[in-house]
């Protein structure tokens, strides 16, 4: 049997961006390697997020130092992962050897929010910094 076709290109219909996850079988159980699978695949999503945002953050900034750029990029990281942490599993399949593969996404109103959203927490908390 073939694996799934959004596990093979992490794409789904309506999904602008999506990432998969996986987990191989664990004896700590069935939630355990869910909590896990979608924790790999959100790190692979922030991935695909973090540049976008980055770029629209540069953009309507300031020249900023070096220094400066290293920062941000920590900040919108860190503020990247904290969004994504209520990310909702779409779909998720068992492969042959007991490995758990999910996929987590956004259609493109979905990632549109969430670059503001991240942007506009940055902004706030660049703002408390300074």
């Amino acid at each position: 049997k073939r694996a799934p076709a959004w596990i093979c290109n992490a794409q789904a219909d309506n999904l602008a961006v999506a990432a998969v996850g996986s987990f191989a079988k664990s004896a700590a159980g069935t939630e355990f390697m869910q909590q896990m699978a979608a924790a790999d695949a959100r790190a692979l999503l922030a991935r695909k997020l973090r540049e976008p945002v980055q770029q629209r953050i540069a953009d309507s900034a300031d020249a900023a130092s070096k220094n400066s750029a290293d920062r941000d990029s920590a900040l919108i990281s860190k503020i990247t992962d904290q969004q994504l942490q209520g990310t909702r599993v779409l779909k998720s399949v068992y492969g042959p050897r007991g490995t758990l593969y999910v996929l987590i996404g956004f259609d493109e109103a979905g990632v549109n929010n969430l670059h503001q959203s991240i942007a506009a927490d940055y902004m706030k908390q660049k703002r408390q910094s300074d």
